[in-house]
């Protein structure tokens, strides 16, 4: 029976980045042991994660949305971030501000053109007569989508904790003097030097993302013939813009009531080893027990452990060696590797995933 309390939430989660999709899930999975209908629309920008256990709540409709033709010969690859261990364009604010949109507008280009010339979506996402559209800042397309549909409530997320392109365009102050740019010092210790590259920084840093949206808008823009708005004005006019932060972890920062921090949200606080009978969870469990430190190592789902340059891994098994009363476990995407196993001392253990709950537990 369904409450007369609850709204209609469509969640667009695109296929990609798993940590992404790991936050828009629990904002699903919260709003449903709400009591609220939701929706999680799933677009596969990737062939992969096709079985991920991530929706919880059993009320939740996923809806998976695929490629076309066309877009099936442009998925990008597994290892379609190999060249972030050695490119410019991770390696610098500079090249991150110029080359960024030129990797990741390609990867979403064709579900998007899909998602605007796919007339019978429209129509069936119109008659669910939903209230409020959740899509997330990085691949915009969900956010001109909902948009152009006219959905009544649109509310962006960002999976980090912020994204300094969007900081001006939501009405937030500038945070110039109180966010440190990651190289700089910061408090009692600040020079010169440190306010300047605070302020290149936040231009460069906010360049990159800024460029993509705007290479999505050209694109929607002329699949909609000019019938969608552009994202500043999409960002500005949002109900709520939902951040992955934390202020009593973060840098504290002046922000508007709109700009709501949610961290922590995808931490299961009911998790529990024990309760769950976790064979992983007791593997892992005896792992922790051998020596007095553990550390995880992990470069999170779209940069591979398995395409690091070799000079890399062979540091990493020195400093492994170098540390024998420390126990390792590395995320490793080919944990059966001979070449591998014959290289890692007896402290370091490797797998395609370890979970992280029963580490923290």
């Amino acid at each position: 029976m369904e409450s007369s309390h609850a709204y209609n939430f469509l969640v667009i989660s695109p296929v990609y980045g798993f940590s992404h999709m790991k936050y828009q899930a629990a904002l699903a999975n919260k709003l449903a042991d709400a009591g609220h209908n939701v929706t999680f629309f799933q677009p596969f920008v990737v062939d992969n994660y096709h079985d991920h256990d991530l929706i919880k709540d059993a009320s939740i409709e996923i809806w998976n949305y695929y490629h076309d033709e066309e877009g099936l010969k442009h998925i990008p690859s597994e290892a379609c971030m190999s060249n972030a261990w050695h490119s410019s364009m991770y390696q610098s604010d500079v090249g991150a501000a110029f080359l960024l949109s030129r990797y990741l507008f390609p990867v979403f280009e064709h579900m998007c053109r899909k998602m605007f010339e796919d007339l019978e979506l429209h129509e069936d996402l119109k008659s669910r007569q939903y209230d409020v559209v959740i899509s997330e800042a990085f691949d915009f397309c969900g956010l001109y989508l909902a948009d152009y549909l006219c959905m009544p409530s649109i509310i962006s997320t960002f999976t980090g904790n912020r994204l300094n392109a969007l900081a001006p365009v939501l009405g937030e102050p500038s945070f110039l003097h109180y966010l440190p740019s990651p190289s700089s010092r910061y408090g009692a210790e600040t020079r010169l030097w440190d306010r300047a590259n605070d302020v290149w920084h936040k231009f460069f840093s906010s360049y990159g993302f800024e460029k993509l949206f705007e290479m999505q808008y050209q694109q929607v823009h002329k699949l909609t013939n000019g019938k969608v708005k552009h994202w500043k004005q999409i960002i500005h006019e949002v109900t709520y813009h939902f951040s992955n932060s934390n202020p009593y972890l973060d840098f504290v920062i002046p922000t508007i009531s709109k700009v709501v921090p949610i961290g922590g949200i995808t931490v299961d606080q009911n998790w529990h080893p024990l309760a769950q009978k976790d064979n992983h969870a007791e593997y892992l469990d005896q792992i922790l027990r051998k020596r007095r430190h553990t550390v995880f190592v992990s470069f999170g789902s779209m940069v591979r452990s398995a395409d690091m340059p070799k000079e890399f891994k062979e540091s990493m098994f020195k400093m492994f060696a170098d540390h024998s009363n420390t126990t390792f476990l590395w995320k490793y995407e080919n944990p059966n590797c001979e070449e591998l196993l014959q290289s890692l001392p007896r402290n370091v253990h490797v797998a395609k995933w370890f979970e992280q709950s029963a580490l923290l537990s």
